[in-house]
C-alpha cells in the first residue's frame, strides 16, 4: 500500500521542530517519589497523571519518577496504585523551574479495581462510562475483543463464530454502537454483517471503555448502544525514561488456542518509539456435544509508533498492520451449509498533533487524521473465491476543548470528515461507490448546587455516490443519495445523599443508509443469502429515554436502570422468502 503525499508536509515539520525548540528553552520538570504511608517503603509502578494535560508517567521499580517538558503554571498531579487511595496534589511551576516532591499512599485494603469509573458526578457519582483494563481485562481475554465486554451488565456478543464476535450494548449493535481504536474509527465491515470480525487485535489492548452519555456524539450521530474505545496506547500516553517492555501469554483449552504478544519502547531523547506484535493461532472449537468443524483462526497483528512529547503538546504517527484467518461453521439457519473461510487484511497509518494553548478562552486544539486499508475475501469449502470486499477511507477530526464561560464548563467542539472509497468483486454486482461524511458536534456541562447538567448536539451531512448511475431491475435506481439530520442528548444528575444519585438522559440519534444497503446485488457468500440493496432509503432517526438510580458505597454497588427506544424509518435487513 502506498500512502499519498502532501507539499505541505516539510512546512509542517519545520513548525513542529520551531515549537519543539521554543518550548524546550522555557521548560520546566517535577522529579518525585512515591511511598507507602504506613511503613516509608517506596512504591514502584504507580501511575502519575498530570489532570488535563493527559500526560503522565509510570514510577520505576524504586517509586522515583521524572515528568519532563512541563509548561509553568499551576498543575494537578494525580496519584494511584491498586491497592492505595489515590492523592492528588496541587503544583505551582515556574519556567525552567525543577520541582521535587514526594506522594505518601495510604493502602485501600477494600479497593477492588475491575472497572475504572470515568464521567463521574459528585455525592454518589453516577457513572457514564466504565473502563477495563490492567489484571482485569487480561483475565477476560479470549478470542475477540468483545469477549472481555460480554459479562458486564447490558452487554451481549452478536456472532456467527468465535472469530467475528462483536459486542452488543443495549440491544442496539452494528451501526448504531461505534467501535474506535485509540479514539479512530476502525474504518472494517464489521458493523454491515455478523460474519464480518473486528480488526483489532484483543491481545495488544490495554483497555475497552463503554462512553455513554452527551460526550458520546463527539464520535457520532448513531450512538444509541453508546461507544467503545479500544485503547492500544500504540504511542504510549505515560512518558518512558528507560527501555521498557511486556510480554504476555494467553491459552483456551476449548478450541486449543495459543497466543502470545509482545511490546517494546524505547525513549529517544524527546521522541519515544514503540513497538507491539501478536500471533495467536486456535483450533475448531470443543463442546459438550463434539467438536465443532471449521471455526479455526490465526492472526498476526503488529504496529510502530513515534511520539514527541513537550510542553506544547504532543505530536506522533502510527502504522499497524492486522491480518487474519478464520471459519465460520455451517449447519445452521443463517449460515452456508459447509462453512466458509475468510481472510482479512487491514492496514492503518495514522497521525496526531495535540497542542496545548493554555489560554483562558481555549485550553487545548488538536487534530488527527487516519488512511485505513481494509482487504476481506470469503471462500467456499472447496477453495473457491465467492465474495471480495475492498475498503479504503480517510478520516480527519479536529478537536477543541474551551475554558469556563458564560456559566458552563467542559465545553468542546469538535468536527470530523470521513471519505469511503467501498468496492467488491467477484459474484457481488453491487456498484463502486464513494460515501462522503461531515459532522460538527459541541457539548457542554453546567454545575447548579446538587444538580449537574450535561448536554451535546451535532449536526451531520452524509452523500453516498455511486461510480456510475443506472436502473436496476433489482434494486431500483442507482444514482447519488444525500442525507443530513441532527442529533444529540440532554442529561440531568441529581446527588440526592452521600450514597444515592438519579440521572435521566434524553437522546436522539440520526443514522444514514450505508452503500451497502443502498446498493448491494448480489450473493453474500458467508451470510449464505442474495443481499438486495434499497436504493429509496431514507436516514433513520431515533429517540432514547433513560434513568438511572445508583448506591455507591465502600461496601456495596448497586445500579437501577431503565431505558425505552424508538425509531422512525428503522434500517434492517429483512428475508423475503424468494429462492435466489
Amino acid at each position: 500500500m502506498t500512502f499519498r503525499t502532501h507539499r505541505g508536509i516539510r512546512p509542517a515539520i519545520a513548525l513542529l521542530l520551531s515549537l519543539w525548540q521554543a518550548g524546550s528553552l522555557q521548560a520546566a520538570q517535577i522529579n518525585g517519589v512515591i511511598r507507602d504511608g504506613e511503613n516509608g517503603e517506596p512504591l514502584g509502578f504507580a501511575q502519575v497523571l498530570i489532570v488535563g494535560l493527559e500526560r503522565g508517567v509510570v514510577a520505576h521499580s524504586d517509586g522515583t519518577f521524572h515528568i519532563l517538558r512541563l509548561p509553568e503554571g499551576d498543575l494537578t498531579l494525580r496519584v494511584s496504585r491498586i491497592g492505595y487511595h489515590d492523592l492528588s496534589r496541587s503544583v505551582t511551576l515556574a519556567a525552567r523551574d525543577t520541582l521535587t516532591i514526594e506522594f505518601a499512599l495510604l493502602p485501600d485494603h477494600l479497593k477492588i479495581p475491575e472497572v475504572i469509573s470515568e464521567a463521574k458526578r459528585p455525592g454518589a457519582q453516577l457513572t457514564l462510562s466504565t473502563t477495563l483494563s490492567g489484571r482485569t481485562l487480561q483475565e477476560k481475554l479470549g478470542a475477540t475483543i468483545a469477549e472481555p465486554l460480554e459479562s458486564t451488565v447490558g452487554i451481549a456478543v452478536r456472532t456467527m463464530g468465535p472469530a467475528p464476535a462483536r459486542p452488543v450494548s443495549r440491544g442496539m449493535g452494528g451501526a448504531r454502537l461505534t467501535i474506535l481504536e485509540d479514539g479512530r474509527p476502525t474504518g472494517d465491515l464489521s458493523a454491515s454483517s455478523s460474519d464480518h470480525a473486528v480488526a483489532i487485535d484483543p491481545l495488544l489492548a490495554q483497555s475497552v471503555t463503554i462512553v455513554r452519555g452527551p460526550s458520546a456524539y463527539h464520535y457520532g450521530s448513531s450512538v444509541m448502544g453508546g461507544v467503545v474505545n479500544i485503547l492500544r496506547n500504540l504511542t504510549q500516553e505515560a512518558e518512558p525514561h528507560r527501555l521498557s517492555g511486556r510480554a504476555l501469554m494467553h491459552g483456551s483449552s476449548a478450541s486449543s488456542s495459543a497466543g502470545s504478544s509482545v511490546a517494546l519502547t524505547i525513549p529517544l531523547k524527546e521522541i519515544s518509539a514503540h513497538g507491539d506484535m501478536s500471533l495467536k493461532r486456535s483450533g475448531d472449537v470443543c463442546t459438550p456435544y463434539g467438536t465443532l468443524e471449521n471455526t479455526q483462526s490465526e492472526l498476526v497483528s503488529g504496529s510502530f509508533g513515534l511520539r514527541l512529547v513537550d510542553q506544547w503538546g504532543n505530536a506522533d504517527v502510527v502504522f499497524s498492520r492486522f491480518a487474519t484467518t478464520y471459519g465460520l461453521p455451517g449447519g445452521f439457519l443463517g449460515a452456508h451449509p459447509n462453512g466458509v473461510s475468510l481472510k482479512l487484511l487491514r492496514e492503518v497509518g495514522s497521525s496526531n498533533l495535540a497542542w496545548r494553548v493554555n489560554r483562558a478562552a481555549c485550553k487545548e486544539l488538536s487534530a488527527a487524521y487516519s488512511f485505513t486499508r481494509v482487504h476481506q475475501q470469503e471462500f467456499e469449502a472447496g477453495g473457491s473465491l465467492g465474495v471480495e470486499f475492498g475498503l479504503l477511507e480517510d478520516h480527519l477530526s479536529l478537536d477543541a476543548k474551551f475554558g469556563s464561560r458564560f456559566g458552563l464548563k467542559e465545553i468542546r467542539l469538535s468536527a470530523d470528515a470521513t471519505l469511503r472509497d467501498y468496492e467488491t468483486a467477484a459474484f457481488s454486482f453491487t456498484p463502486d461507490s464513494r460515501q462522503y461524511e461531515g459532522g460538527v458536534a459541541l457539548s457542554a456541562e453546567r454545575t447548579a448546587a446538587a444538580w449537574s447538567l450535561s448536554g451535546a448536539v451535532r449536526g451531520d451531512m452524509t452523500r453516498v455516490e455511486p461510480d456510475f448511475s443506472d436502473t436496476s431491475r433489482v434494486i431500483g435506481i442507482i444514482q447519488a443519495r444525500g442525507f443530513s439530520g441532527f442529533s444529540g442528548a440532554v442529561r440531568a444528575d441529581r446527588v440526592l445523599s452521600t450514597l444515592w444519585s438519579v440521572g435521566c438522559q434524553l437522546s436522539r440519534s440520526f443514522r444514514a443508509p450505508q452503500t451497502e444497503e443502498l446498493f448491494s446485488e448480489g450473493p453474500h457468500l458467508a451470510a449464505y443469502s442474495y443481499e438486495i440493496g434499497n436504493t429509496s432509503l431514507p436516514a433513520e432517526f431515533g429517540w432514547g429515554l433513560e434513568a438511572d438510580l445508583v448506591q455507591k458505597s465502600d461496601y456495596l454497588n448497586l445500579r437501577f436502570g431503565a431505558y425505552a427506544n424508538r425509531f422512525t424509518s428503522y434500517i434492517f435487513p429483512q428475508a423475503t422468502g424468494r429462492p435466489s
